[in-house]
């Protein structure tokens, strides 16, 4: 009798800790951390691929920023590449009905070199609207809350949060969310 009491009451105290450890998963997904509950442009510091020093968002004051995390093999981060490079750098925005600047940074944690390639390949080197910069600590995700690949953050000029763009974001996506419009695409759960 007292080998089945014990076989209960190592099978109840397992089960409570498993419960309590399940609560805890649940409940430690720390607001602060989901990318839907950004509020402003979060804290970083990128090192920039082809360029020396880093990227942070005070470089991006009075400008409307687009924050692409992306891998080069990614067919969806290519065409997203492919149309950005095909805008002059010189084209104005409109950001929620009014003309703006936008900052476009990609932000990859893949080969640097075949970063440097990619965007060599859509003539987005040189664009003094674009920057280029490596996540190689995973400082990506302790800022915005998320490394799926493609992701898309757009932020206002003001650096508020507007959307985040997940699953196959397009250059309309990105025209349309800094014009006001939602594009409520589904989003990964994490």
């Amino acid at each position: 009798m007292e080998i089945n009491q014990a076989v209960r009451w190592l099978l109840l105290s397992g089960s409570l800790l498993l419960a309590l450890l399940l609560g805890w998963w649940l409940w430690s997904d720390s607001e602060t951390d989901r990318p839907d509950l950004l509020e402003k442009v979060p804290v970083f510091e990128f090192p920039l691929i082809g360029r020396s020093g880093v990227v942070t968002r005070h470089q991006f004051r009075d400008r409307a920023l687009v924050v692409s995390y992306f891998n080069p093999d990614c067919s969806h981060c290519r065409s997203l590449a492919d149309a950005v490079g095909k805008r002059s750098d010189r084209l104005v925005y409109k950001v929620g009905g009014k003309p703006a600047k936008v900052a476009w940074l990609w932000v990859t944690r893949f080969d640097e070199d075949a970063a440097w390639a990619f965007m060599r390949e859509f003539g987005l080197e040189n664009r003094k609207d674009v920057w280029l910069a490596a996540d190689r600590e995973g400082a990506f995700y302790q800022a915005f809350g998320d490394m799926h690949v493609p992701s898309v953050y757009v932020f206002d000029k003001e650096g508020s949060f507007i959307e985040a763009i997940y699953d196959q974001p397009t250059y309309g996506d990105i025209l349309q969310t800094l014009g006001g419009k939602r594009v409520n695409k589904p989003k990964k759960s994490r």
